[in-house]
């Protein structure tokens, strides 16, 4: 009996290859979980189509394999139990939100099977059979962050359109490279056997996918890459807060050597808070997306063609390319759903108020030193103190010899990456460029947003204004927030650098797992936009700082 149930066993695999085979394993359908089509709904929870076969060849990951590969790790590392109840501990520690509402936003889902937000979830049927759910990351991971109170402590709320600046990508890869490789290091039917217990609601076919068509091939790649890099990619891919576009689209394209580490292609950016985005005539630090060769130039609120949203959302379109893996001709058919994300968070949206207090007659004289000082790069306020409006924005390129802030961001940009992106579907809707220099940034909620610089280098607005002082090393991720010097919270600077960098306050616990800033790696540079302070005495600066908590 058993000999005959052997044979049956081998005669259905044989025949689920043969299917595969024959269609290429090419064919692919998704189902996302159910969410309205409002658009912020999309912003914060839709997969974007970024669960495919294609993705799960670069990106995305199959959700119950690489939970159950992470739970198992983090109980031989940290003895957490074998539950999926775990992975919100898990993944706390990457940086990722379990927030008990969204302040600014109405949504009819906040969290559901222990997911963080951040992490879309879908279902995919390889070969038109064989479905698995994945993961992949969304919109959210880098563009809702955690809300803070008037002491500066983080709350359990987050607000939408705001950078989480303590999602550690570099950390999550790692980690989940790791859990995948000591997963592989165990047994077999081990393994099977946890997934199941996991999972007990999972389909007999997916059951099939996962152990007899995806763990060998995982197993290979896994073993692939300890021969080589011994990480998940080859380059660093950021840290609490920072991201590394440029490096994740080369690994995409193949512009880069897959089989090396380069610590050099740390094109690493701090993300932003999404307000007044409209006014951008071209996207990111360097102004390297924009519609056509004409890329820099000033937009006013009062003159603003309805076109912009149409032309922003083929550029924000191409991002799911190295964030999700996508392909060209996939990433440019999500032009209309972002079209009306965009529609909706360029008129709706608003940054945070600063919670904090504000002196007022300060902040006056500070908005004459921003006037005088900071206006021509970084855009002009209108309106009260109380209710900042940017009406206008240079779009203004600073090259490098002027600015001197870290190259390795608009240097790793190279012409041949450009040229791939415009010669490819995108070639109507995108001219990509390596510009030399990097466009003045808009302060809307800056309040929020430390570290500063486009790097993520320095860790308060004091700092900033007393190049001298920049720390060498700071603790990022998790933190609080300082609202004098406004930025990350650290114990005074004689304690803080007890340690050789500056350290959080005394029995403060992070929300997520600090790591040390180091402005000697590659890419880390603290040094440039110096001479604009030197002008500007200790009482302007301190006005300055009291306007800039109000934008």
């Amino acid at each position: 009996m058993i000999n005959k149930i052997t044979i049956l066993n081998k005669i259905l695999l044989t025949v689920l290859v043969f299917l595969l085979i024959i269609t290429g394993f090419s064919r692919c359908y998704n189902t996302n979980h159910s969410h309205s089509e409002d658009s912020w709904e999309t912003f914060l929870y839709s997969n974007l189509g970024g669960i495919s076969q294609h993705t799960l060849e670069r990106n995305a990951l199959p959700w119950k394999f690489a939970a159950t590969a992470l739970i198992l790790y983090y109980n031989n590392k940290e003895g957490l139990d074998i539950s999926l109840k775990s992975l919100s501990t898990i993944y706390k520690k990457f940086g990722f939100l379990y927030p008990t509402k969204i302040e600014n936003v109405y949504s009819s889902s906040i969290l559901k099977d222990n997911m963080p937000l951040g992490i879309v979830r879908g279902t995919t049927y390889l070969a038109g059979i064989f479905p698995v759910e994945g993961i992949n990351v969304g919109c959210a991971s880098c563009h809702v962050g955690t809300s803070y109170g008037e002491d500066g402590l983080p709350a359990k709320e987050v607000w939408a359109g705001q950078p989480n600046t303590s999602i550690n990508f570099e950390l999550y890869l790692n980690e989940m490279f790791n859990a995948m490789a000591y997963s592989m290091n165990q047994d077999s039917e081990f393994f099977k056997n946890t997934i199941n217990k996991l999972f007990p609601e999972m389909s007999l076919l997916e059951r099939f996918t996962i152990n007899r068509l995806l763990l060998n091939p995982i197993k290979k790649r896994v073993v692939d890459l300890q021969k080589t890099i011994n990480r998940p990619v080859p380059y660093p891919a950021g840290g609490p807060g920072l991201t590394n576009g440029v490096a994740a689209l080369k690994y995409q394209l193949k512009t880069i050597n897959r089989k090396q580490f380069d610590p050099n292609e740390a094109a690493l950016t701090s993300i932003p808070d999404i307000s007044s985005r409209i006014l951008r005539s071209s996207l990111l630090y360097d102004g390297v997306y924009a519609k056509n060769q004409n890329r820099f130039y000033e937009k006013r609120l009062d003159n603003i063609s309805t076109e912009v949203i149409k032309d922003h959302s083929f550029l924000v379109s191409i991002f799911t390319v190295p964030t999700m893996g996508q392909s060209f001709g996939k990433a440019i058919e999500l032009q209309p759903q972002i079209d009306n994300v965009l529609s909706t968070i360029y008129t709706e949206y608003q940054p945070k108020k600063f919670p904090g207090k504000a002196d007022l007659e300060l902040a006056e004289q500070g908005r004459i030193a921003y006037n005088e000082n900071c206006q021509s790069c970084h855009g002009y306020y209108a309106g009260k103190l109380e209710d900042l409006t940017l009406v206008s924005f240079p779009n203004k390129l600073v090259p490098w010899k002027d600015i001197l802030t870290d190259s390795t961001r608009f240097s790793r940009m190279d012409e041949k990456t450009a040229k791939i992106i415009n010669s490819s579907e995108y070639s109507d809707h995108i001219n990509a460029k390596q510009t030399n220099g990097y466009v003045g940034t808009i302060l809307d909620g800056i309040w929020v947003t430390a570290p500063y610089l486009h790097n993520g280098s320095v860790p308060t607005l004091w700092h900033l204004f007393y190049p001298e002082e920049r720390p060498s090393k700071f603790l990022i991720g998790g933190h609080m927030l300082d609202y004098e010097r406004v930025g990350i919270a650290f114990k005074n600077d004689e304690e803080g650098f007890l340690n050789d960098y500056l350290n959080y306050p005394s029995n403060y616990i992070p929300f997520s797992n600090p790591v040390i800033y180091d402005t000697s790696l590659p890419g880390c540079s603290n040094r440039g936009h110096e001479f604009e302070f030197s002008n500007l005495n200790d009482g302007e600066k301190t006005a300055l700082i009291e306007y800039l908590k109000l934008l």
